[in-house]
């Protein structure tokens, strides 16, 4: 029987994975020539995209007894 896996709380997560990511150095570079480049700051939006209410998902479920009957109520 194998043992429960060890749990940690988030903040001592951040800081284990902080701690082990290497140290890369900053510099300014052309946005043609960001290509491969990590970005060393977050980007964010100055507004909602899109810049109104929208479904990001469309579709419908069908139950599988459904489509045994091949009957569907919308």
């Amino acid at each position: 029987m194998t043992d429960a896996p060890h749990r940690i709380d988030t903040d001592t997560a951040d800081r284990l994975i902080a701690a082990a990511m290497p140290a890369f150095d900053s510099h300014r570079i052309a946005l043609a020539d960001a290509s491969g480049q990590i970005l060393r700051e977050p980007i964010r939006a100055e507004r909602d995209q899109p810049p109104f209410d929208r479904a990001t998902m469309d579709g419908i479920a069908v139950s599988s007894a459904a489509l045994q009957t091949r009957r569907f109520r919308l």
